[in-house]
């Protein structure tokens, strides 16, 4: 179970270990998979650990443009 960048993030069979705000990408596609996942007959052993996109607040983004 080794889950692809840019892969819409499915709880059933991954775990996300953090967001990383993405400017460019929809949220909740995986942008980096730390440890691949296990599963053993229909069964998962361990899940797919994953960093998840997310969007900017406006927040973010304001405080850039005036830095």
């Amino acid at each position: 179970m080794n889950p692809k960048i840019d892969q819409k993030f499915d709880e059933t069979w991954m775990h996300a270990i953090d967001t990383v705000e993405c400017e460019d990408k929809e949220e909740n596609l995986v942008v980096r998979v730390y440890a691949r996942g296990y599963k053993l007959h229909d069964r998962i052993i361990r899940p797919a650990m994953v960093y998840v996109s997310k969007k900017k607040t406006v927040e973010q983004v304001d405080e850039k443009a005036d830095a």
